[in-house]
């Protein structure tokens, strides 16, 4: 602003010294006039301490003349001399006064010049909205006077002052009032200097066309003057513009041009910014070393000319250079020796400038307490300097640094202050886009309705901005709450148009974003071809423009891919590809995200400890930068790990541990995850009172959120765990219900899913055929999409399900393809189950060696991967077979191991079951006392867990042990209850069986009576068994 004042000083100062002359006499008034004169050529020379002089002698000659007026207007020079000299305080002091003694006087003509002066000053001081107090004043005499070319430089002088307070739309306003008040006036010399603010100010909201337009504006209007200074300006900003638009080698060309004009006139301080700009330039082309040459010789240039603005613009920008290239620390190096240039000019807008980007630089390094600290003390110097656009800025960088740490409600807080700002600056485009970034938060809190909400008012703003481009992004937002909501078909429809605008507009970082939405969806849906080609697209492009994260990030989607097809090998080098990346850009969350994708891949491959190591070693990074959520996802997926190894308890303490957290962050997406998990590790334990109240929880969290598939989520749990209680109709109610809304969805993969559990609910209520049907459907999903891991559970459910209804040849071929398929993962646990499935249908159809055989296969591959949970089921197994085959010895062993198991990982529900048959091996030897132990202990477990069936069993089985110790009125006692319980959960064959041996128990009582009638009901319960079969 200084060299803006003095350039146009000297024509408007001349114009208003005029009648100056007409109150001046002879004697000191011809003094103080020659000594006026004197000091206006030096000025100009300038030779500014000597010009200070001739003024203040003109003061003084004027004070013995008693010329108050003459006196005020010297006074008014020596403060513009002052502000030349960036003695701005003393300049306020003279202007003050000149402008005080002008009020007095009443000269009317004056005072505007006088406001104008201090108007200025002001804009130099950084005090922005004083300066437009006084600017408006001047503005207002300047029009009664009908001063036009000071009318039009006052406003020039006006949209300055609201172009560094960042309120660029009355800038612009202003601006064009001042264009039509310099129409057919000769001094273009101002207006030249404003387009170019103009052009600016549309360079800052990436309106390109719009500053295009100004700076060649600019350019003819410099043209015309023949002011090579002012064409080497506008060249330069043209050539920024073309940088923007990435056209980097016209840009460098059009920079290159402003450099020879810069050196032509001799202009350095030009020279040192066009330098500056030419290292920006290269930067972006990711030529470091250039940049960095550029970016020396503006440095060395600015020194030389004492220009310490000069200097920290350039320190800036090479810190931005080191930033980029993953070396934060070196970064930081840079901006604090631009803090120091800063503080040295008393400069706060750079210093606000400079505390941002150290912001940045802290949190590149994970140092989130110093970022947090930084960009507090750039918003503290923002809001002291009045910019609201570089206030809203950082709110937004602090709204970033909050959402990283996984503090969602600080984000979105800091988020909602910088959008208030853009609403007031009406500027509809960064408005657009604080709102798109509040819906990123919404999303991944899964507060989806307001995720909508805000997400389609950022579509609506962009479309007003006439940005495309942006409204695509958008667009990628709101497939992802359609996703949720709607289905992945509308979504898909969606993240289509938005790939469509970014190929027409060939916007290339948006395409690549936009594949890896693509392919996730293709993924979901099992289209594990179509998804990998999606991503691998999406990598190719992140790799033309060197978006290293991007590449690493689109390299663990591959990698995903390969899990889900069972091909380790190319998952783990795509996965060990992303972290190389991550590390080279020390990009810890990116390390952290990755370390969690590798241990997903090492728990489908079994290898359970693995998978915890990485886990683990996630977590550790996630709170090493206090990302809540990234840590509670990290406790999840330790839990789901856990459940897997049988580490029931351990799992529960993750599982508490991350809801607490998600709930502390308000991310009801989690929560609900957390809820589904904590009920299947319940569910594991046999504890399905306790894991239907998480699921209907979760079900309860997913409906709130509108979300559809979470709901189905939810219904599918809740569907197994009914079956696994024998509540046959309310799981196949559940599963069907789920299996509609994925339907709804497009979600055919969960389908599948919901579909394989169905089928084995109705294999439950002996509706074989119909199982069959639904379990045909579920294996064509799988075999479509190349699911391996789902094929084979579908497999052995059909195993199961034809052995029942009596095709054991079927079955037979059934589990071996399941066997082949989990040998071809590498997947030990599940060649384990395929042996433990076959050996259940020897068992059922009597084949009690083979059986045997086979469940001793499947316990050494269960122990070998550390599987508990199958250990103890078939050592449970084993124990049935061991005492039908009347070796009651190794089925006390196996059953008493069994136990062990169960109790070791907490599975309350096994352990009542080994109880209870453990119970029935004494009662068959004749040790009635033993027996009536257990069975009282496996009582009570099923009373804990509120296992009706469970309880009416060991009621009936204590009656048996009763009658074997002698016991009878025990055992009446005891059959009684289990018919009672029996009838609760309408299990008429339980009740049946009881009833007979009630019978035989008051037979031997000898009450008859008594006996006849339970044998008749006994009777009545069978013929009704037999006539519904």
């Amino acid at each position: 602003m200084k060299r803006f004042f003095f350039i146009y000083f000297t024509l408007g100062f001349i114009l208003f010294l005029l009648p100056l002359g007409i109150s001046i006499g002879q004697d000191e008034r011809d003094y103080a006039f020659e000594a006026f004169e004197e000091g206006m050529r030096l000025y100009e020379e300038g030779k500014f301490s000597r010009a200070i002089n001739n003024f203040q002698e003109s003061y003084e000659y004027f004070q013995k003349a008693a010329d108050e007026l003459g006196m005020a207007r010297a006074q008014l020079m020596m403060g513009s001399v002052y502000e030349v000299l960036g003695q701005n305080d003393d300049a306020v002091q003279m202007y003050m006064k000149s402008y005080n003694k002008f009020k007095e006087l009443k000269a009317e003509d004056d005072i505007p010049m006088a406001a104008q002066y201090l108007g200025s000053v002001h804009i130099a001081m950084e005090d922005y909205n004083k300066a437009i107090k006084y600017l408006e004043e001047a503005y207002s005499g300047f029009k009664s006077l009908n001063d036009m070319k000071n009318l039009a430089r006052t406003s020039a002088y006006i949209g300055s002052a609201y172009f560094h307070l960042g309120d660029y739309d009355t800038a612009i306003k202003i601006y064009n009032r001042s264009v039509q008040e310099y129409a057919g006036q000769k001094e273009e010399v101002l207006k030249g200097k404003m387009l170019v603010e103009m052009g600016l100010i549309y360079l800052s909201r990436d309106d390109y066309s719009s500053a295009s337009k100004y700076f060649d504006d600019a350019l003819r209007t410099f043209n015309r003057l023949g002011d090579k200074e002012g064409i080497a300006n506008a060249t330069l900003y043209s050539g920024v513009v073309m940088e923007k638009k990435n056209e980097y080698e016209r840009a460098i060309n059009q920079l290159k041009e402003a450099l020879n004009l810069f050196t032509e006139v001799g202009k350095q301080e030009g020279i040192s910014k066009t330098m500056r700009y030419l290292g920006i330039a290269y930067r972006a082309t990711g030529d470091d070393a250039n940049a960095l040459r550029y970016f020396d010789q503006s440095l060395v240039i600015a020194q030389g000319l004492g220009d310490y603005e000069g200097m920290a613009l350039t320190q800036n920008e090479m810190g931005m250079v080191y930033l980029d290239k993953g070396n934060p620390r070196k970064a930081e190096g840079y901006f604090d020796d631009a803090l120091r240039s800063y503080k040295d000019l008393g400069n706060k807008e750079g210093q606000g400038d400079v505390q941002h980007n150290i912001g940045l630089a802290r949190k590149a390094e994970g140092d989130y307490a110093g970022a947090l600290k930084a960009f507090q003390e750039a918003l503290s110097l923002r809001k002291a300097v009045g910019n609201q656009r570089k206030i809203a800025d950082t709110l937004e960088a602090m709204g970033d640094l909050y959402k990283e740490q996984g503090d969602y409600q600080n984000s979105i807080a800091k988020f909602q202050e910088a959008e208030s700002i853009e609403a007031k600056l009406d500027d509809k485009y960064r408005q657009a886009d604080v709102n798109k970034r509040m819906g990123e938060l919404y999303i991944l809190m899964g507060r989806y309705d307001e995720a909508d909400k805000i997400i389609s008012k950022s579509i609506s703003l962009f479309e007003q901005a006439g940005n495309n481009v942006q409204k695509a992004y958008s667009m990628i937002l709101l497939g992802q709450v359609q996703k949720k909501v709607v289905g992945i078909d509308a979504a898909l429809e969606t993240f289509n148009q938005a790939l469509s605008i970014f190929r027409r507009e060939r916007e290339r970082r948006g395409t690549g974003e936009v594949l890896l939405e693509i392919g996730e969806i293709q993924y979901e849906k099992g289209e594990y071809s179509k998804a990998s080609a999606s991503f691998q697209e999406a990598n190719g492009i992140f790799g033309e423009l060197g978006d290293r994260l991007n590449v690493a990030r689109s390299l663990n989607m591959i990698g995903t891919v390969a899990t889900a097809q069972g091909d380790f090998q190319t998952a783990s080098t795509k996965h060990n590809e992303a972290l190389a990346q991550f590390r080279l850009s020390m990009d810890q969350v990116g390390i952290a995200d990755t370390m969690s994708y590798t241990g997903d891949m090492y728990l489908a491959k079994g290898d359970f400890n693995s998978a915890i190591r990485y886990y683990d070693e996630a977590m550790r990074i996630y709170r090493s930068f206090n990302s809540i959520s990234g840590a509670a996802k990290m406790q999840y997926n330790l839990a789901k790990a856990n459940v897997q190894k049988g580490e029931f308890e351990t799992a529960v303490h993750f599982l508490e541990d991350a809801q607490a957290s998600y709930r502390q962050v308000q991310d009801n997406k989690g929560l609900a995850l957390t809820q589904l998990e904590l009920g299947n590790v319940y569910k594991v334990q046999g504890k399905y009172t306790e894991a239907i109240t998480q699921y209907n929880s979760a079900m309860t969290t997913y409906e709130n959120q509108k979300d559809i598939d979470g709901v189905a989520r939810a219904r599918t749990a809740l569907g197994e765990v009914y079956m696994l209680q024998g509540s046959y109709e309310q799981a196949i109610e559940n599963l069907k219900e789920a299996e509609k809304l994925f339907s709804k969805t497009g979600n055919e993969v969960m389908m599948a899913e919901a579909e394989l559990l169905l089928g084995e609910s109705l294999g439950g209520v002996g509706k074989y055929q119909d199982a069959i049907k639904v379990l045909e459907s579920a294996l064509t999903v799988a075999r479509g999409k190349g699911i391996k891991d789902l094929n084979a559970r579908v497999l052995m459910a059909l195993g199961d399900a034809y052995a029942d209804s009596g095709d054991v040849t079927t079955a037979k071929a059934r589990y071996s393809e399941a066997q082949g398929l989990y040998n071809s993962l590498g997947d030990e646990d599940g060649v384990g189950r395929s042996y433990y499935g076959v050996a259940r249908m020897n068992y059922r159809n009597g084949e009690l060696d083979n059986a045997l055989m086979n469940f001793k296969e499947a316990l050494g591959l269960f122990k070998k991967v550390k599987n508990s949970k199958y250990t103890a089921e078939t050592l449970l197994y084993m124990g049935i077979v061991y005492f039908d085959k009347g070796d009651d010895k190794e089925a006390a062993k196996s059953l008493g191991e069994a136990i062990r198991v169960f109790k070791g990982i907490g599975d309350e529900d096994g352990i009542a079951r080994s109880l209870n048959w453990l119970g029935r091996v004494y009662t068959s030897i004749g040790q009635g006392a033993n027996a009536i132990r257990y069975h009282n202990d496996a009582l009570s477990g099923y009373q804990g867990l509120k296992n009706d069936e469970g309880i009416a069993d060991s009621y009936y089985y204590l009656g048996n042990a009763y009658e074997v110790d002698g016991k009878l009125e025990e055992a009446v006692t005891n059959y009684k209850n289990a018919i009672t319980y029996y009838q609760k959960v309408g299990k008429t064959s339980g009740v049946a069986r009881a009833q007979t041996s009630l019978g035989e128990v008051y037979f031997e009582l000898k009450k008859y009576d008594q006996s006849l009638n339970e044998f008749t009901n006994a009777y009545n319960n069978y013929k009704e068994l037999k006539d519904d079969e």
